[in-house]
């Protein structure tokens, strides 16, 4: 009876180590964990499995949503997630409801100078020359459109208020597209004109010359009668003040050089047809050709009138009159 029992154990273990292989051959191994992305930009108009998790083969290639607009992004929170991840026996779970995609769909970006381009050639078929600005009502409108389209412009309705100079139109892109995105655009169009201007500050005494000046596009509207608008203006002339780069200059802003400074010793000329006396004598003030300034004569100790002629020497007034040399 002992040995029954005996033999019975020995067949209960045999048994067992038989059958333990086999539990464990049937046990499924669990598939590696799957990454989440994070920060993913597409191209195309779909997104893909593969786009949102770190996975390779024939399932990457899956679409599971549209992309959304060019430069624009999507967000596919946890719970979108976790069930996309189910569907498609991917091993991944949230960690915590805030696990996300941020998706942005890659463009190319036309931008208001872009489009304001295309409207000065428009423009220019209307018969507008270069001499004008465009300004957009909008300054910062902008276009984006896919990467695999050219980067090209369509403008139609174009309309123009000749008081105003006011404009409106219609922009599409890429040009000739029947999907093109269309936006309307509005602004103004404004005269403008180059004028002189120093590029660099420049100070009193300094004598201005043709390398001191670059030409600048200003709104005609906005030069005054007195700005200098030709460099004959300008050059041999030396500032009253210190004028400021790129920035128009008044005519009242300059003068001729000065001949004469004040304090200095100048020679006095009088001169008639018959005659001509000099003596010398100290500017009381300062004074470019022609203008009319004081001077000390030294010798009579008495102040007269006097023209700036040359270099420290000036003309004598007499009786109201210039003695002419």
């Amino acid at each position: 009876m002992v040995s029954d029992m005996i033999r019975k154990i020995t067949l209960t273990l045999f048994a067992c180590l038989v059958a333990a292989p086999v539990v464990a051959a049937g046990t499924p191994e669990l598939a590696p964990p799957t990454v989440l992305k994070t920060n993913v930009m597409v191209e195309g108009e779909t997104v893909l499995l593969g786009d949102l998790f770190d996975i390779t083969g024939e399932a990457a290639n899956t679409v599971v949503a549209y992309a959304p607009e060019p430069g624009r992004r999507a967000v596919f929170d946890a719970n979108w997630l976790a069930r996309l991840a189910q569907r498609h026996g991917l091993n991944w779970r949230p960690k915590s409801r805030y696990d996300r995609v941020v998706l942005e769909r890659l463009s190319t970006s036309i931008t208001g100078a872009d489009i304001k381009d295309e409207l000065r050639r428009e423009l220019a078929r209307l018969g507008y020359g270069d001499d004008m600005e465009i300004e957009l009502s909008n300054g910062g409108v902008r276009l984006d459109i896919p990467v695999d389209q050219p980067p090209s412009i369509a403008v139609s309705n174009l309309s123009v208020d000749e008081r105003g100079q006011r404009f409106m139109a219609t922009v599409a892109a890429p040009a000739g597209d029947p999907r093109a995105r269309r936006i309307k655009v509005a602004g103004r169009i404004y005269k403008v004109m180059t004028v002189p201007v120093p590029n660099r500050n420049l100070m009193p005494g300094d004598i201005i010359t043709a390398e001191d000046l670059n030409w600048l596009r200003v709104r005609a509207a906005q030069v005054r009668e007195t700005t200098a608008s030709q460099a004959r203006q300008l050059v041999g002339t030396e500032p009253r003040r210190p004028l400021r780069a790129n920035r128009p200059v008044r005519m009242t802003d300059v003068r001729e050089p000065l001949l004469v400074h004040k304090g200095d010793f100048v020679t006095m000329v009088y001169a008639t047809p018959t005659m001509r006396l000099t003596a010398t004598g100290r500017a009381l003030s300062n004074g470019s050709k022609g203008d009319l300034i004081q001077v000390l004569n030294t010798n009579s100790n008495k102040t007269i009138e006097a023209v700036a002629d040359g270099r420290n020497r000036v003309l004598v007034v007499v009786a109201g009159l210039l003695a002419a040399n």
